[in-house]
């Protein structure tokens, strides 16, 4: 279906019929059947495409929402994992597109009407922590840990690296229930929780389970007798725990080293065994890099039978950067989100008193968090993107400032006129084509479901609120015989845009 161009007067789609038509004989029969889909709209058949079209432009902006379009295998569970940050290191840039698309296609397949499980799946487990454990028994300050938290443990961890601890020992005795490194385990962990939990309410994201990698070591080993017992697993010459794949042109995925520590795949079979008795659909919602470690995955619980009626899906996306020279970098080569937040809190301050907008701190900081999570999410998520702050921290372009004071824009016109009726004509070409637009809503849904990219919803945000700014420019409404149809539009694109905003999560604030 082809809907982000102008297809002339009226015109919501042109869809192609030709698949349709080699299944029922002809592109008549394959117009008929499309047709009964939008039977409330004027269609042609043109070179075996169909046009649908508005057929009375009042009629349709009473019902802007019209059209339903079928989405295949729309599940009525679903889990989505993502954000899974490691205990012990602060929540820095690396973290930021997989929380925020997570969260937004949360809300998206919420929006269809799935009942959706966020996981936050994190990683507190691994030879790391024993390396963390190991640099705290040498160099480690109890008040410098109470006062600095997890900027502590992550300084720690930095030196730790440099001065080339192994840490497998100490991660041995953890696996092994030893007490002491038990409790310093839980004292990082909890630490962690309390720092990752204020920057997901300051963010507005929040998580359903929060079950990491260390609630499945013990199921671990049941992965490793299923791999045996089934013979989809052996044993190689180290007594390293093998799954093969190479019959399916993946490499071998090691579940257990030399019969001892498990690893971060076990782990995370453990957790899919669990899991796809909760969902008929799982999204990861990890880097591009990670692409061969799903395949692996997803490959060897098929083999163990494990996710035979669930959906297994990666939803992958492209590095996240920022440009060189105007962020300062930490420590270990990170760049933490508070630093970020920070930057742009005093960019969105200073663009919102250039305006001459006096707001309190709560409002600037739901501009701060709109402007974070529309610039992650007007990118398409298979891409690499660099963030200039400058750039989206503006009232012009494709924004998320723009679009808030598109819908500020719009609700002060409703308020300046009392009496709000339907029109009887709708008489402007720009208000025709609004119209069109918000006809046209389902088909980027669709997209976005077809693509697990909400990406097509912010491109469909802009679209609207730039055709309806140049109306607002073109045509003065208060006053003239164009009032009734500016507001209606207005209550028009409110709607679409506070569905989208949800989705998305912009925040309005109260003045802008």
């Amino acid at each position: 279906m082809l809907f982000e161009k102008d297809y002339g007067e009226g015109v919501i789609a042109i869809i192609p019929l030709h698949k349709k038509a080699k299944e029922l004989g002809s592109c008549e029969k394959a117009a008929e059947y499309y047709s009964k889909k939008f039977k409330d709209y004027a269609y042609e058949i043109e070179n075996c495409f169909l046009k649908i079209k508005i057929k009375d432009y009042v009629e349709a902006l009473k019902n802007s929402s019209l059209i339903k379009i079928d989405l295949e295998n729309k599940p009525q569970r679903a889990i989505l994992d993502f954000s899974s940050p490691n205990i012990g290191k602060p929540f820095h840039v690396g973290h930021l597109r997989s929380t925020i698309l997570g969260e937004s296609l949360s809300r998206f397949y919420e929006f269809l009407g799935s009942k959706v499980i966020r996981w936050n799946y994190l990683g507190d487990w691994g030879i790391q922590y024993g390396k963390l454990i190991e640099a705290y028994k040498k160099w480690g300050n109890e008040r410098e840990l109470k006062t600095k938290g997890l900027r502590y443990l992550f300084e720690l961890y930095v030196k730790a690296h440099n001065e080339g601890l192994q840490g497998e020992e100490e991660f041995k005795k953890l696996e092994r229930g030893d007490k002491e490194n038990k409790k310093l385990w839980l004292i990082f962990r909890d630490i962690s929780l309390k720092e990752f939990k204020k920057m997901y309410d300051l963010l507005n994201i929040r998580f359903d389970i929060w079950k990491g990698e260390s609630h499945y070591y013990e199921f671990g080993k049941e992965v490793i007798e299923d791999a045996l017992n089934k013979k989809v697993g052996f044993e190689d010459k180290d007594k390293s725990i093998v799954i093969d794949l190479k019959p399916f042109g993946l490499p071998n995925l090691v579940i257990s080293k030399r019969g001892e520590r498990s690893l971060y795949a076990t782990r995370d079979l453990a957790c899919l065994k669990e899991r796809c008795n909760l969902a008929e659909k799982i999204m990861y919602v990890v880097g591009n890099e990670q692409s061969l470690y799903f395949k692996q995955v997803f490959k060897a619980a098929e083999l163990l039978d494990y996710c035979s009626s669930t959906s297994l899906e990666h939803v992958s996306f492209g590095l996240l950067t920022l440009p060189k020279g105007k962020f300062s970098t930490r420590k270990g080569n990170v760049i933490f989100v508070d630093d970020l937040i920070s930057t742009i809190k005093k960019e969105v301050t200073n663009a919102l008193k250039s305006k001459g907008v006096d707001v309190g701190d709560e409002d600037i900081m739901k501009v701060v968090v709109s402007t974070l999570s529309y610039a992650l999410l007007s990118q398409a998520r298979r891409k690499d993107f660099v963030f200039d702050v400058k750039k989206f921290v503006s009232f012009e372009g494709n924004t998320a400032m723009y679009l808030l004071y598109t819908y500020k824009r719009a609700k002060n016109l409703i308020n300046e006129v009392s009496s709000h009726k339907m029109p009887k004509e709708i008489k402007h070409p720009i208000s025709r084509h609004i119209i069109v637009l918000m006809h046209r809503f389902p088909f980027y849904v669709k997209k976005a479901y077809d693509n697990n990219d909400t990406y097509y919803l912010a491109l469909y945000a802009y679209e609207l609120a730039k055709t309806y700014n140049k109306l607002y420019q073109q045509q003065k409404f208060i006053g003239t015989e164009y009032e009734q149809e500016g507001i209606a539009i207005s209550y028009g694109l409110i709607e679409k845009l506070e569905i989208i905003f949800h989705i998305l999560n912009l925040q309005v604030p109260t003045k802008i």
